[in-house]
């Protein structure tokens, strides 16, 4: 099987396709486990409590929505990163 093209934000899809196809060739079924499995980061219920808790930590608005919105709940480990680089710590 060959899978081509595509971008960075179809590549679940694709996948789950492809394992799709795999699975039915083998004659067998598996649950779609990948609708249910947050990506890495979006394991969070709110993104507004997600920004807010950013925003208190940064007092910064728009960074906080930015780290939020990018990175979902890892967004602290750049953060730290940002402050490393930045000689806060």
């Amino acid at each position: 099987m060959t899978i081509t093209g595509g971008k960075l934000t179809t590549y679940r899809v694709m996948a789950s396709e492809v394992v799709d196809t795999v699975v039915a060739r083998l004659g067998r079924s598996v649950g779609d486990r990948t609708a249910r499995t947050p990506l890495p980061g979006g394991d969070f219920t709110s993104l507004e409590a997600l920004i807010g808790d950013a925003a208190r930590a940064t007092n910064d608005l728009p960074l906080a929505a930015h780290l939020a919105t990018t990175f979902g709940t890892r967004w602290p480990d750049v953060w730290r990163e940002i402050q490393v680089g930045d000689g806060r710590q």
